[in-house]
């Protein structure tokens, strides 16, 4: 499924991701997409906002990886997994 930034901003918060207003996560959000337009599948539908998707699991692995307790300092959080039909039992 492809989500537009609102939406993946919407979903960092539903997740527990800590930011300090809405407006300002959505700014981080724009930028990681920029970074990682390459790792994305984007769609324009018609309502004329780019919707993204990864293009394989590789990429949420590599997010995932980056989300290590401790891995960002004395702000770090172990967030909810993605794909938790994923996870391994």
């Amino acid at each position: 499924m492809h989500l537009d930034p609102t939406q993946i901003r919407d979903s960092l918060i539903t997740r527990g991701f800590p930011y300090t207003s809405p407006k300002n996560l959505l700014i981080s959000v724009h930028t990681v997409l920029g970074r990682i337009k390459e790792e994305l599948d984007v769609i324009m539908p018609e309502a004329g906002k780019p919707a993204y998707r990864a293009k394989s699991s590789l990429i949420v692995d590599k997010l995932a990886a980056n989300n290590v307790e401790g891995s960002r300092g004395k702000h770090a959080r172990t967030l909810p997994p993605l794909y938790p039909e994923r996870e391994k039992k």
